[in-house]
């Protein structure tokens, strides 16, 4: 009689087949959520900076009058409001500088790096980030 080899081979293949195809989903499902914690916190930081240009758009604007600068005024002066948000704070500050018919919105979370946004009456935007 021809012993039969393939009887004890067999549940071990099926067996590598089952863990490598648990190992395979596993796998997918681990790069998923990291490809979904990316998204996250790329889109985070973006949702922080809107809802801060909201707030910025609704507070009035301080009249500057008549700065020393040409084209470009930096905000280091003038009076900055600390604002509460769900994420956080942050500092901000607008102003409408007359003779260059511009609002400036300026908003910073860390005292350091300053985003400010300049609507022309015009009707132009522009923004900056800006280091100190």
């Amino acid at each position: 009689m021809k012993p039969n080899h393939g009887w004890v081979s067999m549940p071990i293949l099926l067996m590598v087949i089952m863990l490598s195809a648990l190992l395979v989903s596993h796998q997918s499902s681990l790069q998923e959520e990291s490809l979904w914690q990316t998204q996250k916190a790329q889109q985070q930081p973006q949702i922080i900076w809107r809802d801060i240009y909201q707030m910025l758009s609704t507070m009035p604007a301080v009249a500057v009058g008549s700065l020393n600068c040409t084209g470009f005024c930096r905000p280091q002066s003038g009076y900055w409001q600390l604002r509460q948000f769900s994420s956080g704070a942050a500092w901000l500050q607008k102003q409408r500088i007359e003779h260059l018919n511009v609002e400036r919105l300026c908003a910073t979370r860390d005292q350091q790096r300053v985003r400010c946004w300049w609507q022309h009456d015009s009707g132009e935007t522009k923004q900056m980030w800006l280091t100190y």
